[in-house]
């Protein structure tokens, strides 16, 4: 009862701070360990009272949840140029074919709304059956350029490779690229690899003028980037950004 009722409070105070400044808000992410009814909720607020989101990090976690998400991404369309999804339910144990399904469903949906250029593109994927569907939104997104674009799967990094240099590499359009996934390296399966340390397709990217990175090292991580905009914008801004419970706002 304790636990509902802070949650209540939680949510109360964050409807009363969209509610006073939901169309100034730019920044939103979202911690990934709270319940996904308060996920939920915390969605609708954002879809009923922000209109200006240009940093927007969150975590796919249902089939409800991943057409909310659509939505809101395509409502804030015009002002949209850092985007994280993470599609993982961490509050449900063994739930692979479910995230498989989320994967398969973002990957064919999110190439029609997203702008023309971002400057950072994060997809956390579950892809055990869906290496198509990422072919698919590569190809249906070859309009749009990634300066930083970041993959993390749970698969072998070889087995997207070729997609990825046909799709982006040879298309140049990316900047900078970082993909975190697994090798296999005498049946070691789970051991995992960083696209970084794989030296030949690293060479062969940066003749294509895309510089490799570690994954850890591109990936933007919420609370860093609040903490720099408190420092780039001094400390009248820094009484505008606020962490409520389980987002990060400014």
């Amino acid at each position: 009862m304790i636990r509902e009722d802070n949650e209540k409070l939680q949510i109360d105070l964050i409807q009363s701070l969209f509610q006073k400044s939901g169309k100034y808000l730019e920044n939103i992410g979202f911690k990934l360990f709270i319940n996904d009814e308060l996920k939920h909720k915390l969605l609708v607020l954002i879809n009923n009272y922000c209109e200006k989101i240009k940093f927007f990090d969150l975590n796919i976690f249902n089939i409800q949840s991943s057409c909310l998400v659509l939505s809101l991404i395509k409502n804030f369309v015009q002002n949209l140029n850092y985007l994280s999804i993470d599609v993982h339910n961490y509050n449900t144990l063994f739930m692979h074919d479910e995230e498989n399904e989320l994967s398969t469903k973002l990957l064919l949906n999110l190439a029609h709304i997203l702008p023309c250029r971002l400057e950072y593109l994060n997809l956390e994927l579950v892809i055990n059956n869906t290496i198509n569907d990422l072919k698919v939104f590569l190809r249906n997104s070859k309009h749009i350029f990634i300066k930083k674009l970041l993959f993390r799967i749970n698969i072998l990094i070889n087995d997207i490779l070729p997609c990825i240099k046909e799709y982006i590499m040879k298309e140049k359009r990316a900047e900078y690229l970082a993909i975190e996934g697994y090798y296999n390296n005498n049946y070691l399966y789970n051991y995992k690899k960083d696209l970084f340390t794989m030296t030949d397709e690293l060479k062969e990217f940066e003749s294509y003028n895309i510089k490799v990175k570690k994954y850890n090292c591109l990936y933007i991580r919420t609370h860093k980037l609040i903490d720099e905009m408190r420092l780039l914008f001094g400390s009248r801004d820094h009484q505008q950004t606020l962490k409520i419970g389980p987002l990060w706002l400014r």
